[in-house]
């Protein structure tokens, strides 16, 4: 009967002592790094798929696709201090979107509708 509760404590010491062996972050807002990250909230109420990308002044690179009649959701490291989108529609046209300024942890909804293309800066 003895080895059972010697047993017992010898697994809980060590899932104790292991659990206090791990690395411990910052707080956030304390020596943590901001992120760079950007969300866009894309919304195509279009029936046509629809190909994203960021416009970066002369260049674009492609965030993603986006199904007709569906919502998606990308997350971007960003550093630059605008972003414009510009969205080609599968059997449909191409649009561009203004550029905006922004910020690290920003977040947009990109609106999708037939004939036009709507960028929504969230929380300002």
């Amino acid at each position: 009967m003895t080895t059972r509760p010697l047993f017992a404590f010898c697994v809980l010491a060590t899932l104790l002592a292991a659990g206090c062996t791990g690395q411990r972050r910052a707080p956030i807002g304390i020596g943590a790094e901001p992120s760079r990250d950007i969300t866009i909230f894309v919304d195509n109420l279009d029936f046509n798929d629809a190909r994203i990308y960021i416009s970066t002044g002369g260049g674009r690179t492609r965030l993603g696709s986006v199904s007709g009649k569906t919502r998606e959701r990308f997350t971007r490291e960003w550093r630059l201090p605008t972003i414009g989108f510009e969205v080609d529609l599968l059997g449909g046209g191409v649009y561009r979107t203004q550029e905006l300024a922004v910020t690290a942890g920003e977040a947009f909804d990109l609106l999708i509708q037939a004939g036009y293309v709507r960028l929504i800066p969230r929380g300002r």
